[in-house]
Order: C-alpha cells, then sequence, then structure tokens
C-alpha cells in the first residue's frame, strides 16, 4: 500500500442483523472516505436507500470525510477531525501525510519530493520509515502501518 497521491481501497464484509454487507474505506493522503453497500439490496441507511446503491457514511461530526490524521498527547491518541485539529503546540506528535511512506525505507522516504510534517526515523523491527514522537511521556517510533491501522479503526 504505497501513497505517492495515490488512493488505497480497503473493502471489508461487515454483518448486520443477519444482513450482509461491504463497506468499502478510502484512505488517501488528505482524507478517508467510507461507504456501505448492501449486498442483497437491503436498506443500508436510515433514509431506506437499497437496491444495491453505495451510501456515503458520516463521521461523528456528520462529515463524510474524515482527516486521515493521527495526533499523541501524553497517553492519549487522538484520530481524523479530532487529531486535525491539534493546536501548534503539539505539531511534533501529530502524523498527517503519512501514505507515501508506507513500507518504504528512511532512505526512499528521505527522497520524496514533499517531507512529512512529522520527524522520520528508522524502526528498528521492521526497518521502514516511522513516526518520531512522543507518547506516555517517553520518546518512541511509531510504525506508520500502526497509524494506518488506528485510521481504518476509527472509521
Amino acid at each position: 500500500v504505497h501513497g505517492g497521491g495515490e488512493e488505497n481501497l480497503v473493502n471489508t464484509k461487515i454483518g448486520e442483523e443477519g444482513r450482509m454487507g461491504i463497506m468499502c474505506v478510502d484512505v488517501g493522503c488528505q482524507n478517508t472516505v467510507a461507504a456501505m453497500r448492501s449486498s442483497l439490496g437491503d436498506a443500508v441507511s436510515a433514509g431506506g436507500l437499497g437496491g444495491g446503491c453505495a451510501v456515503l457514511v458520516q463521521n461523528d461530526m456528520s462529515r463524510l470525510e474524515t482527516p486521515t490524521a493521527v495526533a499523541l498527547r501524553g497517553k492519549k491518541k487522538e484520530v481524523g477531525e479530532i487529531a486535525a485539529t491539534q493546536p501548534a503546540s503539539n505539531a511534533q506528535n501529530m502524523i498527517l501525510d503519512f501514505l507515501p511512506l508506507l513500507a518504504r525505507s528512511v532512505e526512499d522516504a528521505a527522497a520524496l519530493p514533499v517531507q512529512p510534517p512529522f520527524a522520520v526515523a528508522k524502526h528498528a523491527d521492521s526497518g521502514h520509515a516511522a513516526a518520531s514522537v512522543e507518547f506516555d511521556g517517553q520518546e518512541q517510533t511509531l510504525p506508520l502501518e500502526l497509524a494506518l491501522a488506528w485510521q481504518l479503526a476509527a472509521m
């Protein structure tokens, strides 16, 4: 899953009250969008849209797009809207525009034309580019795959 301006699609089957549906999540460098589609043509929203139509899912702020962002403060992690509105005093702990760095080496990441707003370090286990952040009172190297997992879990 590499960024570079491309968008990535993850499909997950979900079940609700015995019905099967598909949730599509489009994770982009700036925003993430989720849509649901009923595989059986059942109603998939309170508005009663059915017939297998895809319906965009609103986030907790009633918006159709959620910022692709993770912010760490103390022992707390925040994702999406809340993370994107962090004050400038916490900018070093905001993980934004990280998709182009996924599964890349630190050297490859340094060669990209646009650099992320967070400090990039080499993850000890994978050797991939990671975010160097302060979390739980300690300087830590956070795998970017974990930031992506948090983003997807928040959707």
